[in-house]
């Protein structure tokens, strides 16, 4: 039976950038991704554009054309029963689940001249020196969302491969992280 976990949560309330995730418990062949995001409907009042975009075999993304309005509510109805997911996997039932955009709090970085700007609500807030890649080891780029936050991380150079003691290599805790991945990214 093909099941599906959704993020975010029934009831949750989440910034304007966050997209819909749906992870699958088995990896969805080519042929049928389609299909399945095809029965799976996504309405938001008031009423934004969006698509989906499968990030792996087994997790798709869904993201409106531009950020969610503050106070939208989202719902997702997924329409899966009978539905053939491949693999011998089929959909055995229907779910629906709903949440709310809150605020907006939008940061602009600039790696060139290692400045963040910070939005709330469109209005600047603050504009904060920041630190960013170098050429050779460069930062991600891209509209990315604040998973989550902790006090300190502790950095190590070695899970990018660098030893600690080479030039570019570190071993440190650093203060008030801000996760923009679910993999190592700060």
């Amino acid at each position: 039976r093909l099941t599906t976990s959704a993020f975010p949560g029934d009831g949750a309330t989440v910034g304007v950038g966050m997209p819909i995730k749906l992870h699958f418990n088995t990896d969805i062949p080519d042929d049928k991704r389609q299909n399945i995001v095809d029965h799976i409907a996504v309405d938001s009042s008031p009423a934004q554009p969006g698509g989906w975009i499968w990030f792996t075999a087994d997790e798709a993304h869904y993201r409106p054309a531009k950020y969610w309005r503050s106070g939208t509510t989202v719902t997702v109805r997924a329409q899966l029963q009978g539905i053939d997911a491949g693999n011998d996997y089929w959909g055995l039932g229907n779910w629906t689940e709903s949440f709310t955009i809150g605020d907006s709090h939008i940061s602009y970085v600039d790696t060139a001249t290692h400045e963040m700007q910070v939005y709330s609500n469109g209005a600047l807030q603050w504009v904060w020196p920041v630190s960013t890649g170098r050429p050779n080891l460069q930062t991600i780029n891209g509209t990315l969302v604040v998973w989550y936050k902790s006090q300190v991380v502790k950095m190590d150079s070695l899970g990018l491969g660098i030893p600690r003691n080479s030039p570019d290599g570190y071993f440190e805790d650093v203060y008030w992280d801000t996760a923009i991945s679910v993999d190592g990214f700060y």
